[in-house]
């Protein structure tokens, strides 16, 4: 139970950090928001898309604790 508890805590870290850098970024560089739709359409070129949420998916994976 603690290993989901944990994966379900790092998805939602990684969900924030997401969210912060956009509002980071239309805050102090609002132009930079514009090219948000190119990389979206190379990843869609490339149907590189199931390799990103994997990747996500694997930084969400709890470390092993030092005990």
């Amino acid at each position: 139970m603690n290993f989901i508890r944990a994966y379900i805590r790092n998805l939602f870290l990684i969900a924030v950090a997401i969210v912060g850098m956009f509002v980071f970024m239309k805050i102090f560089y609002p132009d930079a928001l514009a090219i948000l739709p190119f990389m979206g359409q190379i990843y869609s070129a490339f149907n590189l898309w199931p390799l990103l949420i994997l990747s996500l998916l694997v930084f969400a994976l709890p470390r092993r604790s030092q005990r």
